[in-house]
């Protein structure tokens, strides 16, 4: 019979046992010879420290400009433990390397309780996210009317706030350009070149946004 010293029994020739906390224990094996009547018991302090690496939020890098998707993972992680994820945006999760999907920029608090599932043992850990900047899908119209009535008067193209490095160009039917702008996101088009009306016409525009090229036409309407 094995007394583990902090209140647990076990039977056998050889036992594998996991003591909850650290600490000094004082461990007593009594053997007893049941057919010629001869018994012993041995003891033996043991000292027990937990040697486990604590679970840690791996935190991947966060551009100043992405659409808000962030793969989380953990490190020092293993099958036994059990996984509690708070993003801080009102979303949870129970998976060990979950995704999370951020809808609007700010500075968010993340939150992972991992249980060991062997012991009981509950490990903490938190992070900070700071999204202060978000890439959303970009909206291009297919035409606009300057026509003086205050409505849908600019060649407004929206939704990519963090476009650096984004160029708009702007061609009439027979390849001359007639506007550029390298702020397409806050500098739009008035339907103008060299300070004159253009007719109306179909025109093209290129942008040029995250190493690509967005190619399409555009009606001018009176």
């Amino acid at each position: 019979l094995w007394d583990f010293g902090d209140g647990n029994f076990g039977t056998g020739s050889k036992v594998l046992y996991s003591y909850a906390t650290s600490g000094t224990y004082r461990v007593k094996l009594a053997v007893a010879e049941v057919r010629c009547g001869f018994s012993d018991t041995v003891s033996l302090v043991i000292s027990v420290s937990d040697t486990t690496t604590p679970p840690q939020i791996h935190l991947p890098d966060v551009g100043r400009c992405q659409d808000g998707t962030i793969d989380f993972f953990v490190q020092n992680g293993t099958s036994r433990y059990q996984y509690s994820w708070d993003f801080g945006n009102g979303i949870q999760s129970a998976a060990r390397n979950p995704t999370a999907n951020y809808q609007d920029t700010g500075l968010y608090q993340v939150i992972l309780r991992v249980t060991d599932t062997l012991c009981g043992e509950v490990y903490l850990d938190t992070a900070l996210i700071d999204l202060d900047q978000l890439q959303s899908e970009i909206f291009i119209p297919n035409c606009f009317t300057p026509n003086g009535d205050g409505i849908n008067e600019l060649f407004i193209i929206s939704g990519n706030q963090c476009g650096d490095g984004d160029v708009l160009e702007i061609y009439n039917r027979w390849g001359s350009r007639l506007y550029r702008t390298e702020k397409p996101y806050e500098e739009f088009w008035d339907g103008t070149f060299k300070g004159r009306q253009c007719t109306e016409s179909v025109y093209y525009y290129l942008l040029f946004t995250n190493n690509k090229v967005l190619k399409g036409h555009l009606s001018l309407i009176y």
